[in-house]
């Protein structure tokens, strides 16, 4: 179980805004900016000298590799960093690059200091980790005879994979992570980059899919994933 501090480097091409993103960060004694970097080649850089354990990602970045492909080449070669994608668009496009690279939020600019805050609250609890689950299983069993698949983020019914959007399985995938836990709106909305009234079309959405428990509400605390008993 890693302790705090932790370490992050930002990859951001823009002095100003990687500038007040390291100012936002630094008012979370659990996190140290170790570097600011420009482009894939001085991140490569930081990654073999340092032991980071988060990194803030702009999609697009000067140099031959964008942040996107990046991302993709970290987590392939450094799984255990958690990857904030940073951008100033909101496309499918983009969401799709920060699911293929399991990426642990997608954050919109200008930055926001709740936003940021919230998430830097959901990755220090992920990398702290909880004694209640020191090893993540390869499938849950949820309630009403659905199972998801964590390693390849599918949800199936008596063996038959069943279709989600990408932001279904993200919301999905957050919810299995922290299946031990209640989320509280604000974190996910955060964290997924949604409105309230998004986020309550996406777990109505999913519901519809599924049934009706499989997301569930816990009164003042927020949302969690229904476990099979």
């Amino acid at each position: 179980m890693k302790e705090p501090p932790y370490h992050v480097l930002i990859v951001e091409d823009e002095v100003i805004p990687a500038e007040y993103l390291a100012s936002i960060i630094h008012d979370d004694p659990r996190f140290v900016v170790r570097s600011t970097v420009q482009n894939a080649v001085q991140a490569r850089g930081v990654l073999r000298a340092e032991a980071i354990d988060l990194i803030f990602m702009d999609i697009m970045i000067e140099g031959a590799l964008s942040g996107a492909e990046l991302a993709l080449e970290i987590h392939q070669s450094y799984p255990q960093i958690l990857i904030i994608f940073a951008t100033a668009y909101s496309d499918e496009e983009m969401t799709d690059y920060a699911a293929e690279a399991e990426a642990f939020a997608y954050l919109l600019k200008p930055y926001r200091p709740k936003q940021i805050a919230a998430t830097l609250k959901l990755a220090a609890t992920r990398l702290l980790g909880s004694p209640a689950q020191p090893t993540m299983p390869e499938t849950l069993d949820l309630v009403g005879g659905y199972r998801y698949n964590l390693a390849r983020r599918r949800l199936e019914l008596d063996g038959k994979s069943i279709d989600l959007s990408t932001h279904e399985k993200a919301l999905l995938h957050l919810l299995a992570v922290e299946r031990h836990r209640t989320l509280d709106k604000e974190a996910l909305m955060q964290h997924l980059n949604l409105s309230d009234d998004s986020l309550r079309a996406l777990i109505y959405r999913l519901r519809k899919r599924t049934m009706s428990d499989f997301i569930r509400n816990v009164k003042r605390s927020g949302y969690r994933l229904g476990l099979a008993e």
